[in-house]
């Protein structure tokens, strides 16, 4: 099952679900975490200025890195400004302020608009319920509140630390705000010293806040944070918990939209003609903002297809080495994939002013004419500045005119600040290319 965390900050998912992710109901899950409120300037190590948001976000970021490794979860961030950042103000007291009404706020709706984009391919979004009346929390709460009553699948968690320091009937007033019909239920088994050893943010946690939060939470023997959902979904994450340890992820990578357990070629073994929508990704780091800018390409062009539902990414970085093996029969069976697609986004960062050599290691194992099949090829690339923006059409785009792809639009570079807020930088393009993709025959 495929599972979108949305988490406030950087440390609120594992603080919240990390037992869960261990040993309970999220452990099987394929699992990715949204960071909502990414830039930020708060350390417990210096002073708060916008100028040090910069420094201190890449800080953060590393600290979810290396919770991500594991807990084991691929990260996504908003690129929105926390709310210390935002008012330049660190009072608690405006913090935690309960007379906020986060549907006034302007940040709402750009909030609800990425989150319904990351929910698209999952099957169940985990939303925090906003305890503690923490502004960002609480702006979370509200955007995921309008996505279930958009029909998606939400399931909420209890914010930590803020829900140690409430009463049980505290919680159960502010789930039943959202809606009365929501139940609690466990979501881990106890929280042992495992997830302790395992939270990683020297920056935001000291020994105070732990033993804090050891004396109020429990966390040698209370439950994992619990978790609330909608009586008519239980049976769907109805998975017991399990004492054994997460199993190993395969060595040859994973498709995001395959279980966590199938091979990374498996999309490939279904019928080769007449598939949907394809993304390959070439940046040899997994999870990086490139195939975040092509995912929503694809998006896009999945909608114009005969086969909207029929959309997947490839990360090259998974099974880059067999791409070194000429003829191996997976690298065979995903160039057969890539041959029936209906629609083909092929992304790559930009390496001294041309595409990866992981990218083209792949191509070059495309016969000639090998792309013709698409009725659309969309080359995208991103880069640190707009130096190299003509790459895209200089260096990517000759190549797939070799392999016979049908390219309509101009390809789309993504720099600088713009791969901070790739849905808005994609949206921009597809605008003005979607005249052009409105004259193509799509099969």
């Amino acid at each position: 099952m495929r599972v979108l965390v949305v988490s406030p900050h950087f440390d609120d998912a594992p603080l919240s679900l990390g037992q869960s992710m261990l040993d309970g109901a999220l452990r099987d899950s394929a699992i990715t975490v949204g960071i909502v409120f990414s830039r930020s300037n708060w350390t417990r190590w210096i002073h708060p200025r916008r100028s040090r948001t910069p420094a201190v976000s890449a800080i953060r970021r590393v600290e979810e890195t290396v919770n991500a490794r594991r807990f084991g979860y691929r990260v996504r961030t908003a690129g929105f400004e926390e709310a210390v950042l935002r008012s330049g103000d660190a009072d608690p007291r405006r913090l935690l302020d309960p007379g906020v009404d986060p549907r006034a706020s302007p940040y709402l709706r750009p909030i609800t608009d990425r989150l319904r984009c990351w929910a698209e391919r999952v099957d169940v979004v985990v939303a925090p319920l906003g305890i503690g009346d923490h502004v960002d929390h609480r702006l979370c709460s509200a955007a995921c509140s309008d996505l279930a009553g958009d029909g998606v699948e939400v399931v909420w968690y209890e914010d930590r630390p803020y829900s140690t320091w409430c009463t049980p009937e505290a919680v159960a007033s502010r789930a039943h705000e959202l809606d009365d019909t929501l139940v609690r239920r466990a979501a881990g088994t106890p929280i042992g010293p495992a997830k302790r050893r395992l939270v990683f943010y020297p920056s935001q946690l000291d020994e105070g806040f732990r033993a804090r939060s050891t004396a109020t939470s429990g966390w040698a023997g209370a439950k994992a944070c619990g978790a609330v959902r909608h009586r008519r979904g239980h049976r769907r994450c109805g998975i017991p918990p399990r004492t054994t340890r997460r199993p190993r992820r395969p060595a040859t990578g994973t498709i995001r939209r395959m279980p966590r357990d199938t091979s990374p070629f498996a999309i490939a073994e279904g019928p080769v003609s007449g598939s949907g929508t394809l993304v390959v990704v070439g940046n040899p780091r997994r999870g990086s903002r490139t195939g975040q800018v092509a995912e929503r390409v694809g998006y896009h062009l999945a909608r114009r297809t005969s086969q909207p539902d029929d959309y997947s990414v490839v990360e090259l970085a998974t099974c880059a080495r067999h791409l070194t093996e000429w003829g191996h029969a997976d690298v065979t069976r995903l160039v057969e994939r890539v041959a029936g697609a209906r629609a083909l986004v092929i992304a790559s960062p930009t390496f001294k002013a041309s595409f990866s050599g992981l990218l083209k290691c792949f191509l070059d194992q495309i016969d000639a004419d090998g792309l013709t099949s698409a009725s659309v090829v969309v080359p995208v690339m991103t880069g640190a500045g707009s130096a190299h923006s003509l790459a895209v059409e200089t260096q990517l785009r000759p190549v797939l005119v070799e392999l016979g792809a049908s390219m309509p639009t101009r390809g789309l570079y993504v720099s600088g600040a713009d791969l901070d807020n790739p849905v808005d930088a994609v949206d921009r393009w597809y605008a003005n290319v979607a005249p052009t993709l409105d004259r193509v025959a799509w099969t």
